[in-house]
């Protein structure tokens, strides 16, 4: 029950950073301040709980150069699939601001995968 517990914890930490990376990406040109920091703050939950999820759950034995990898990987991941799915949500608050966020978030996401 224990390990189920966290494990569904990290999955909410993953989600919500997602959710808040992706308006703070699609929403920032429409109030920086505001928006950059949901944008950082969903930033850090996707790369503190992918570092929790790897290092603490599954317990690997990681060297500090692949701890600083797992977090730049994160964190670009979060910021590509955050212009995925901001830019599918947010589509018609800003249309041409969109049609450039998609494409490039698939290939941000997909070059960190």
């Amino acid at each position: 029950m224990k390990n189920a517990l966290s494990r569904y914890l990290i999955y909410v930490v993953y989600f919500l950073g997602i959710g808040m990376v992706s308006s703070g990406i699609v929403l920032m040109p429409f109030n920086a301040i505001r928006y950059g920091t949901i944008l950082t703050i969903g930033l850090l939950l996707f790369s503190t709980g992918s570092f929790i999820n790897e290092v603490v759950l599954d317990k690997k034995q990681l060297t500090i150069t692949q701890r600083i990898q797992l977090i730049f990987v994160s964190l670009t991941l979060a910021i590509g699939i955050g212009m995925i799915s901001g830019g599918i949500a947010h589509f018609k608050e800003s249309p041409t601001y969109v049609t450039y966020l998609i494409p490039l978030g698939i290939v941000i996401s997909f070059v960190s995968f």
